[in-house]
């Protein structure tokens, strides 16, 4: 590990001690886009250190999701990975869920089964086609596929929530948008 690794993890285990999440942002934010990877890692290996969040380690959750410098670096698929052992509340699954399709053009890019996993765990099987639907007319070719994909892979999944004509029917939708 590098001078520059032992000094960013030292700063977030402190803003963590802390529960100083706004720390975390500004030094993340202050970073070269080229080490926001790296500072992403590191933090995906210590952050969370538990199943239950308070709402500011929630809100800090949402601030790294939504923002464009930090999910567009590969570790975001680390961070993901991170996250989805949380245990969310309802409310905390749809604004997540919500997250993750409005920038899905940019997440399914670095992520993938990390995303699956997140995915499946925070939206109940027959509720996923109703939050792809909300968002179908923001996706792009990649994210499209990135979904036929994930219907191909977690089909098991969605057949808890769907018939085996009702999932056929959204591939139809996702491969033929217009």
């Amino acid at each position: 590990m590098s001078n520059s690794d032992f000094y960013i993890q030292n700063m977030i285990e402190t803003s963590l001690e802390q529960e100083d999440f706004s720390q975390i942002i500004i030094l993340l934010d202050s970073l070269p886009s080229k080490n926001i990877r790296r500072a992403l890692y590191l933090l995906s290996k210590i952050f969370p250190n538990k199943i239950e969040i308070t709402e500011n380690e929630f809100k800090f959750i949402k601030c790294i999701l939504s923002n464009n410098k930090f999910i567009v670096v590969q570790s975001i698929s680390d961070f993901l990975r991170a996250i989805s052992i949380l245990n969310f509340n309802d409310l905390q699954k749809q604004d997540i869920s919500d997250l993750i399709f409005q920038n899905l053009n940019i997440l399914s890019k670095n992520c993938d089964f990390e995303l699956n996993i997140l995915i499946t765990k925070l939206i109940e099987p027959n509720k996923f086609f109703m939050q792809v639907e909300k968002f179908k007319n923001n996706l792009d070719d990649y994210s499209r596929k990135y979904l036929l994909d994930f219907i191909f892979y977690e089909k098991e999944y969605l057949e808890n929530g769907f018939n085996e004509d009702e999932i056929n029917d959204f591939i139809k939708l996702l491969s033929y948008p217009r």
